[in-house]
């Protein structure tokens, strides 16, 4: 999507789905595939010209079956956003390995459900989200039954925020061990998220919810959790 304004409104969030697996769209070219180019992999893509996009009552999903590349990126996103403005109501959003990517941009997620496992949630420089009233899901991957993540924010330094979850409730499909995946591990030094009045599950680990990544350290990052 590329003009501003553009809203999707399905009947049910079940029943409108928006789907595929670039891959098959573009046979031969690597940068479709799971863990190829970041604005070629999407399923869906809301570009920077699209401000003000709107989606409620319907299903982002991308088609990649986990584990059929033999790689160990395989990143496959259902919705990339980058407008500015851009809500979404009442809508799933479902994948494995970076499930949803705002790159930029103010954003807004009410009733909304996240599927995902490994950093399903991640955010660019200067994207800003708000998550209201969202079930964050851990699904269950026979090869992955523990250690996943759900975010991984790469917040520009001195940003007021970064990602907020408020009044959210983070659940895991059955067979994800107990205690074993975090809250989120920050893609960018000064990572930014915060859980406000959120109901965290069994899946997470209580003691120590968030970790490291690629030589950032949670412990400098802006983690914070309220109520």
């Amino acid at each position: 999507v590329e003009s501003p304004y553009i809203s999707l409104i399905g009947q049910s969030r079940d029943g409108m789905r928006i789907h595929c697996y670039p891959a098959d769209l573009y046979p031969g070219e690597e940068g479709y595939e799971a863990g190829g180019d970041m604005s070629m992999r999407c399923a869906s893509y809301i570009t920077s010209s699209a401000t003000g996009f709107s989606a409620e009552n319907l299903t982002f999903a991308n088609d990649y079956v986990y584990g059929s590349l033999d790689k160990s990126n395989q990143s496959a996103d259902a919705l990339r956003c980058d407008a500015d403005g851009a809500s979404f109501v009442n809508v799933t959003v479902s994948g494995v390995q970076d499930t949803l990517y705002m790159h930029a941009g103010n954003q807004y997620y009410y009733q909304c459900r996240i599927e995902g496992l490994i950093d399903f949630i991640y955010s660019g420089d200067s994207a800003r989200a708000l998550f209201e009233d969202c079930e964050l899901v851990f699904v269950y991957e026979e090869s992955h039954p523990s250690g996943g993540y759900i975010c991984a924010p790469r917040t520009s330094e001195g940003a007021p925020y970064g990602l907020i979850f408020k009044d959210c409730a983070i659940t895991s499909e059955e067979g994800c061990e107990d205690g074993t995946f975090y809250l989120a591990r920050p893609w960018g030094p000064d990572g930014a998220g915060c859980w406000i009045n959120c109901y965290m599950g069994s899946a997470v680990h209580a003691e120590a919810p968030y970790a490291d990544m690629s030589g950032n350290l949670h412990t400098e990052a802006e983690f914070y959790e309220y109520g």
